[in-house]
């Protein structure tokens, strides 16, 4: 399934982030660009347990038709510049996936 199918039923948006967000506890990193590379990634931070916002920003990133970065890796904090570092991590979701933004 790819990002477009996944955006286009509800359900199943929010089934794959309740998914990702493991017990809710820790904070999920969600980035865009709209360059093919992530050196000009622009992280977003949700409360793993804010769904509902996870959610509603991805569909913003997608009508602006920018490349969606999900960070499968969860944080205790959000970190105070970028991304995060390695050492940031307190949990990471092992789901293995090719999302495709566009139709071939």
């Amino acid at each position: 399934m790819n990002l477009s199918e996944l955006l286009a039923n509800e359900s199943d948006l929010h089934d794959f982030l309740t998914m990702l967000s493991g017990d809710g506890t820790e904070i999920i990193c969600i980035g865009s660009t709209d360059q093919s590379h992530l050196r000009n990634m622009k992280p977003h931070f949700f409360a793993a347990n804010d769904v509902s916002a996870m959610a509603s920003h991805i569909r913003a990133l997608k009508s602006r038709k920018l490349q969606v970065v999900v960070n499968f890796a969860r944080m205790a904090r959000a970190p105070h510049s970028g991304r995060g570092k390695a050492t940031d991590i307190s949990a990471f979701s092992v789901i293995g996936m090719d999302i495709d933004v566009a139709d071939p």
